[in-house]
């Protein structure tokens, strides 16, 4: 409780709920970088404590991702509340969805104003043809639920768009499909920004964003997200 008023006295801290797959929660190399030591926390275990990587505890293989530099480029004092779970699909993240559910519980647990939603979610949907096709009209409708239950109408959702590599994955052939939805979402669900992943490239696995390309992400999000302020 103390910690929680020492980041919050004032209102100066901005909050970012991070949501999605892996490549939100992040498989990039540990030893690549650290956070930054200035103002970066993360709502764990009901308080908020000092960020350390792995931000998430999806998976044993969690890893860098790219909320460090997202908070590095905001300065001052930064929050993230980590809900992203690697492998999953939006089914899991749809109102009444597990994910959902938790992620909605763990914003309330920590009783602050969410500043905006980092979103990258999708690879699991682009495997099969009616998941693909119904993305758009899913997510949109998960967007407009959570800034319902979260009591935030004009929550800003900040959303990555798939890796560029990814129609070079195996299973992965309704990727445009993804794609496009994603692109067409943002006019549905303002305030929102989309974020190129042009010119990434993966870890070797033909999946996951590299630690070079999440810094570059993070700092994309970034100037994404501050571009709908300055536009607001």
């Amino acid at each position: 409780l103390k910690l929680q008023f020492l980041y919050f006295i004032g209102g100066k801290m901005k909050v970012f709920l991070l949501m999605g797959q892996s490549n939100m929660s992040g498989r990039g190399d540990l030893t690549y970088t650290i956070l930054p030591k200035s103002g970066i926390v993360i709502w764990r275990d009901g308080k908020w404590i000092e960020a350390v990587e792995p931000l998430h505890e999806d998976l044993p293989k969690a890893a860098l991702g790219l909320a460090p530099w997202f908070g590095a480029a905001e300065g001052g004092e930064v929050g993230f509340i980590a809900t992203a779970v690697g492998g999953t699909p939006l089914s899991r993240w749809v109102p009444d969805g597990d994910l959902y559910t938790a992620a909605v519980e763990k914003a309330k647990a920590a009783n602050c104003h969410i500043d905006a939603v980092l979103w990258h979610q999708g690879e699991s949907d682009c495997e099969d043809s009616t998941l693909a096709s119904t993305y758009l009209p899913r997510f949109t409708s998960m967007v407009h639920k959570l800034r319902e239950d979260l009591s935030n109408p004009t929550l800003p959702f900040i959303v990555g768009e798939l890796g560029p590599f990814l129609s070079e994955f195996p299973s992965m052939v309704y990727t445009n499909v993804v794609e496009t939805a994603l692109a067409k979402s943002i006019s549905m669900i303002q305030p929102a920004a989309i974020v190129s992943s042009e010119g990434l490239t993966h870890k070797g696995d033909g999946l996951h964003f590299d630690s070079r390309s999440l810094e570059e992400f993070g700092k994309r999000y970034h100037q994404a997200y501050k571009g709908l302020l300055k536009d607001g």
